[in-house]
């Protein structure tokens, strides 16, 4: 958990623009990784969930791959 946002950083900077993304998540914080763009947010944070699902719409990445778990 200590490394999670410098390997956030990491694998935005890795990822190709596009309709990609990486999610990884803790027992209490949810990273949400595009090209360039990082969400961090704590669990259960709805508001937050929805920045990063509009950011991922605005790319073109089907509604149904942007339901990440909680």
């Amino acid at each position: 958990e200590d490394a999670a946002a410098q390997l956030a950083e990491k694998f935005s900077r890795a990822l190709k623009p596009g309709t990609w993304y990486i999610d990884f998540k803790s027992e209490e914080e949810i990273y949400v990784v595009f090209s360039n763009k990082v969400f961090h947010y704590r669990r259960g944070d709805a508001e937050k969930r929805k920045e990063a699902q509009a950011f991922g719409r605005a790319l073109g990445i089907p509604e149904k791959q942007l339901n990440w778990e909680q």
